[in-house]
């Protein structure tokens, strides 16, 4: 649990394993940066979300950078992270499992003004999922194998550009959802 404003940077080769329960990292302080590092172990609940990066609506403006989250049930869930970033991962999600049981490769919620950006993403349920959220932005990400690249409810205001999904069951189901 990181409770404070700080910057982790791993060096080449930075590895933060969980131990199979719940998130391998969360984030409840507002300004923190993760970059460069290989997270894996988070748990396998769908419904505590359990995640390799979760960032929770303390965590404003975090920024989640260059790291490569392998394994875990969700990649990053931003719950009610107002500003976040989520850019330039490699986010490989759990294979083993069926579709049904994974979770998604980023998740939003209740995050206004959030980027996720030039992500690549795979093996998730879905790559990016985001319910009750507006003014985000998702640009530049690639999916591959998962059920909906982009899947968003009461998302307003919100820009979707420049990303590619292949070999996926639905590339984007946009609802509910105005401009």
């Amino acid at each position: 649990v990181i409770n404070k404003s700080i910057s982790i940077h791993g060096m080449d080769g930075a590895v933060v394993t969980g131990n199979g329960k719940g998130n391998t990292i969360r984030v409840s302080s507002p300004g923190v940066s993760l970059r460069n590092l290989t997270i894996t172990g988070s748990g396998l609940s769908l419904e505590t979300m359990d995640s390799g990066i979760f960032l929770d609506k303390k965590a404003i403006g975090a920024r989640v950078i260059g790291n490569h989250l392998d394994g875990n049930l969700f990649g990053v869930y931003v719950w009610g992270a107002a500003k976040s970033l989520v850019q330039n991962n490699r986010i490989v999600g759990r294979a083993d499992l069926r579709v049904n049981e994974r979770g998604n490769g980023v998740s939003l919620w209740n995050s206004p003004g959030s980027t996720i950006d030039g992500n690549d993403i795979r093996h998730g349920r879905d790559g990016i999922f985001v319910n009750t959220s507006k003014r985000n932005r998702f640009t530049n990400n690639r999916f591959e194998h998962v059920r909906i690249a982009v899947h968003y409810m009461y998302a307003n205001n919100s820009l979707v550009s420049g990303n590619v999904s292949r070999g996926n069951t639905v590339g984007y189901a946009l609802m509910y959802s105005k401009k």
